[in-house]
This record gives C-alpha cells, structure tokens and sequence, in this order.
C-alpha cells in the first residue's frame, strides 16, 4: 500500500486565513507541531524516516471501530498527517471520508473538518462517531430505549401481526424472504417507526447509526464481505434485543468521548467528489487533504451496505452509479484500470482546485488487479496529478503486517 504526498505548487495567490471563531483556543500543545512551513525536502526527509506500520499501535481508540466499515485506513495515518501538515483551526477534507477516520483525527487534533463521501452509510458513521449528545438528544434516546423495551415484553408470537402494522416502514427490498426472516422484518419495521417520531436531529441520526449496526446481524446476508444469503432461524425478539443492546453501546461511546473530541468541529456532505459544487468545496479552503481512495476493482460498497441503505431509506443503485473502483462495474462493462484511473484524475482535478497552494493532499492507496496485471495505482496517479498542478512531494511504501 502506498502513501503519497501531492503539494499543489506555489502561484501568485494569496490564500485567505482559516476562520477559526467557532473554535475553542486552549487546544493542547502536542496536537499543534506544524511540518507544513518547513522546505519540502525537510518535511519528505522526516516522513520518509517515520515507521509507518503502527504495528503494534492500538487502533480502536475513541469511537473509530464503532461501526463495521471495509477497507479502513487505521488512524495513526491520518493523526500523524493531520498533526505535521496542519495547524490548530485550520480545515482538513477528506474527499473519500468514509468511516470518518480523518473527520474523528482532525477535531481530536484541534483542526476543522469536512468529510465527503458518496456512500450515506459512510455520512451517518462519520456524523455520529464525532458527534456531541446535548441534553435534549439524550433524553429521547433513553425514552426510545425504554419504549422498545416494553414493546420488546409483549412481542406477537404471529410475525405477520407487525408486518401489517408497520408496512409503510418495510422498505421495497427484491426478493426479501431471500434476505430476511419475517420476524426480523416486522421487528426492524417496528424500530424504524419508533425512529420516526424522533424530533432532535442527533437523536434521530444516532437512531438509525444504531439500526445500520444492527440490520446485517439479523438478515441471511453471510457476511460484511459476502453478499450470499445464508437462511436460519430469527426468533422472536432477537432483533429488537440486538438493537437496543447496540443503542447502549453507542451512547455509552458518545458520553465517554467528549472531552477528546471538543476542540475541533466537522461537518459531513453525502456526496460525489468529482461533481461537488464549489458552495460545498470553495476553491483554495482546503489546507490539508488526507484521504484513502477506493481501491480499483476491490470492493462493491453499493452492494455489500445494500441492505443498510434501504433499511435507511437510500437507493443503493444510486451509489453503484457513482462507485470508484466497483468489482461489479468491471465485470459488468469490462472497464479497465483506465477507467478507473480517468475516474481517479477527475477527483484529483477536484482536490486540486480547493487546495490552497503550497499545501498538501496525502493519499492512502493500494495497487490495481485488472485482468491479470497488477497496475502500482500511487506512481499512475502521481505522474498525471502533475499535469493537474500538483508536485509529488514524497511516496512511502507501507509495510502492511502479514495478519492484513
């Protein structure tokens, strides 16, 4: 896996000063030890010298493994980035936020940051992993916990009693008896109307995160990874009780993060990076992108968070229109790493423009497989991002260790 640092090169453009009103100013010390001001070569001689491997580093710190999510980046990259390359109240964006690893790292840094991803599940994780319960949120979060826990003592023992109640809750899902016991149905029906009647929007957003937890674990789906259905028996019960024990755990996490998560803020767009609008992403804001791109022809996020994304309420054939990177795109056009790569550029082109100059965009990303050759994705993508205005400033090949 390489990491590669692209720095948008230095034009007759004064950049204006980050805004950091909304922020509080007694940040810690060791959050604010800048590289960025230093000569390009003394800030790639100190990364190139840094371990990269964090092997034996603790990686589900705070709320960063509270949600399942493939292909994570581990934290200590974006921390270690964000720390050297960025200063306190300054904005970090993450073009590909996903899980909001570098969302989570940025305002435990001090820092601002705006994570985009394409993916509403990614949105929702990232939201709620930063997020701040005020009183209000609180307060309906334990009146919801304690009305499905009553539901839960007086269950029908006939699952089409919920199902008919709570129709309009059901989401249009093809073939669901292939995916989903009836009883898990009319439960997640059942959880997804109390949701409804939610009014705080944080209450409501850490709801559903924890309904997105919860919806595989009581679905045929095999796996995160494997999109087979795999039928047994869901009794009564069992899905209202793995929701409301997932409710706990998240407002456990959330009341116990707060103070590591106060000096910064962030914000999250559901959102396609190469068509994101300029109100969304002004030119020249961005100080610091760190971001860990879709790996080409590795992974099918439309498919395998499919069933969180009706649960949710979204069309995951929308996000399979837009995916970097699908397996199933490739299969089904026969594109090739071109076509990836002419995707990869067009977000580049994207960063590029809202990055100040002279600052830096780090890039997480792994090699290729298509048709048999295995393209190295950093040196592809670093030769063309020069023809796009940036300068490679390093590559660092990353060790990976051997249970990964």
């Amino acid at each position: 896996m390489g990491t590669q640092a692209l720095r948008a090169r230095k034009l007759e453009t004064t950049a204006s000063l980050s805004d950091t009103a909304s922020l509080p100013q007694q940040v810690p010390a060791y959050v604010n030890n800048p590289l960025f001001t230093e000569p390009g070569e003394v800030v790639r001689e100190r990364l190139l010298k840094m371990d990269w491997s964090f092997t034996d580093d603790e990686t589900t710190f705070l709320t960063h493994d509270i949600h399942p999510y493939p292909a994570k980046f581990i934290p200590q990259i974006p921390g270690t980035l964000i720390s050297l390359l960025s200063g306190h109240g300054e904005l970090v964006v993450d073009p590909f936020g996903g899980s909001g690893t570098t969302a989570l790292e940025a305002i435990r840094l001090g820092r601002r940051a705006l994570s985009i991803d394409a993916n509403p599940v990614a949105s929702l994780i990232g939201k709620t992993k930063t997020a701040r319960l005020d009183n209000d949120a609180s307060t309906e979060l334990s009146g919801l916990h304690a009305l499905l826990s009553s539901e839960a003592l007086s269950l029908p023992k006939d699952p089409e009693v919920l199902l008919s109640r709570y129709s309009a809750f059901i989401p249009e899902i093809a073939h669901r008896e292939k995916w989903f016991a009836d009883t898990a149905t009319g439960e997640l029906a059942l959880i997804r109307f109390r949701m409804n009647e939610l009014e705080s929007q944080t209450a409501k957003q850490v709801a559903q995160f924890a309904l997105s937890r919860m919806a595989l674990k009581v679905s045929f789906q095999d796996s995160e990874t494997r999109y087979k259905s795999v039928p047994r028996a869901v009794k009564t019960g069992e899905a209202l009780s793995r929701y409301l024990k997932e409710l706990e755990s998240i407002l456990q996490a959330l009341r116990g993060i707060g103070s590591n998560t106060c000096y910064g803020v962030s914000s999250f767009i559901t959102g396609d990076i190469r068509t994101l609008s300029d109100s969304d992403l002004p030119p020249l804001s961005a100080d610091l992108v760190v971001t860990s791109p879709p790996y080409g022809n590795a992974y099918d996020y439309h498919l395998y968070h499919r069933f969180r994304l009706l649960w949710l309420g979204y069309d995951p054939i929308a996000l399979g229109h837009v995916e970097i990177g699908s397996h199933l795109r490739h299969q089904r056009d026969g594109s090739g790493f071109e076509s990836y790569l002419e995707d990869m550029l067009a977000a580049l082109k994207r960063i590029h423009s809202a990055l100040k100059p002279g600052r830096y965009a780090a890039l997480v990303i792994g090699d290729a497989l298509y048709k048999g050759t295995l393209h190295s994705s950093s040196e592809v993508l670093a030769a063309h991002a020069e023809e796009l205005g940036f300068d490679l400033a390093f590559n660092i090949t990353r060790p990976i260790h051997r249970t990964k």
